[in-house]
């Protein structure tokens, strides 16, 4: 029967739950049999490398992620018995000053705040574009833009490298930061050559875990959620790259920082165990499982494989003794964000006074010593 369903795969998802909830055949094909040749099938086509982009698939792949075959039955039992994983910074601050780590408060002034937000509109527009679901969620990732800036200018920054997907922080930085240039860096296969796409911005791609710059030749890195994904000990990996390319003095910022008061890993189960080349993946999963004794927690609406979220301890253990100094950074936000004039001003819409003080926003700091 599946050879019916197989050339609506990569297209129609609807196709697949309607085969899979069918009577049993008079051939005597059940669910499972069902269930299985679904995710061979899924898993040997052109869909796995992009199947978040294919109508209702991944809708299809949160309701039936479960029934994926693929997914290493260590992992599966350690998702069952965990609990929730949520984000709880003040427990995480507690603790990583108990085991000595240095927090930096870091006030954030909302008048700069409004001057960086309008500092470029149309990257304010695709910005927006990338958080449809509303303006809460534009207004913090904006904050840790501002944050970044003030960094920089505080350092004097003249280069400043940024590992993102899509750019919407260069043209802002660079309309902030006159004496400062922006290489864009996206994951590619191999070095690619850079490519200007602003005054003072360059964009070019290379493999993860590397950053294609001369040696100390960068004042910041921005990180933003790259850090948390990479895989195995690729965390610790590139803190040698990070402290390569930096300047003495220099830092890379990790904004936000996803934490929690234990060790967690946030799975997406089709992301990270349908698609053919994750097997070395879910290794790296397992063993970061058993070496931390990580929570697990599925969650089917992020599109990347995993991401990692620190206990203090854990960061400390992963990132201590590798010539950064390590810091947390917790940005405060003084009076005059949210209510009216930011409904006004930012967003025409209803923003919430206490929507930065409530995020409870944390970041990481990694300083090369002078």
């Amino acid at each position: 029967m599946l050879q019916s369903v197989e050339p609506a795969l990569p297209a129609n998802a609807k196709v697949l739950a309607d085969y899979l909830e069918q009577p049993p055949g008079s051939d005597g094909e059940e669910r499972t049999d069902r269930i299985i040749a679904v995710f061979r099938s899924l898993r040997s086509s052109l869909t796995e490398a992009d199947w978040y982009r294919h109508p209702g698939m991944r809708d299809f792949l949160g309701k039936y992620a479960l029934d994926n075959p693929y997914i290493p039955p260590a992992v599966r039992e350690r998702e069952l018995a965990s609990r929730s994983v949520r984000q709880d910074s003040s427990r995480f601050a507690a603790a990583w000053q108990g085991v000595g780590g240095e927090i930096i408060d870091h006030d954030v002034d909302p008048a700069d705040f409004v001057s960086s937000a309008e500092a470029d509109p149309e990257a304010a527009r695709r910005l927006a574009r990338r958080f449809p679901q509303g303006g809460p969620q534009l207004l913090l990732k904006m904050a840790e833009y501002n944050i970044v800036i003030e960094i920089a200018r505080r350092i004097r920054a003249r280069r400043i490298v940024e590992i993102a997907g899509e750019t919407c922080f260069a043209p802002i930085a660079t309309q902030m930061l006159w004496d400062a240039s922006v290489l864009h860096v996206t994951e590619g296969q191999a070095v690619g050559a850079p490519r200007r796409i602003a005054p003072r911005t360059e964009q070019q791609s290379a493999p993860p875990g590397r950053i294609p710059v001369p040696d100390g030749s960068v004042d910041v890195v921005m990180l933003g959620d790259v850090f948390p994904r990479l895989p195995g000990n690729g965390d610790r990996e590139f803190l040698g790259e990070l402290l390569r390319v930096l300047r003495p003095g220099g830092c890379a910022l990790v904004l936000p920082l996803m934490v929690t008061s234990k060790h967690s890993l946030t799975i997406n189960p089709s992301a990270a165990f349908l698609v053919r080349r994750s097997m070395p993946l879910a290794a790296m999963i397992e063993a970061e499982m058993h070496a931390h004794g990580a929570r697990v927690d599925f969650n089917h609406a992020i599109t990347i494989p995993f991401a990692r979220r620190y206990d203090a301890a854990t960061l400390q253990a992963r990132l201590s003794g590798a010539g950064l100094d390590l810091q947390i950074l917790r940005p405060r936000f003084a009076e005059g964000f949210g209510g009216p004039t930011w409904d006004e001003q930012m967003l025409g819409q209803d923003v919430p006074r206490d929507l930065f003080s409530a995020s409870r926003m944390l970041g990481l700091c990694l300083t090369k010593p002078r």
